[in-house]
């Protein structure tokens, strides 16, 4: 495969990520302006990567004792 060839599928690849980040944004903001924060948390965690039905682990303290 040529470099530029690769440059440009990953470009690609980009682009359509970002493209559907932004309207995962868009009805994320159209859902708060409803006042539907359940739809907006759905949402914002569909962002961050974690399932409808996960939570986000607990903060484990760095220091060591």
């Amino acid at each position: 495969m040529a470099e530029g060839s690769r440059i440009s599928g990953t470009l690609d690849a980009a682009m359509k990520i970002g493209a559907a980040r932004r309207e995962i944004l868009r009805k994320m903001r159209a859902a708060f302006q409803q006042g539907n924060e359940a739809e907006a948390l759905k949402l914002a965690r569909q962002l961050c990567g974690i399932g409808e039905h996960e939570q986000a682990s607990n903060r484990v303290n760095p220091r060591l004792n």
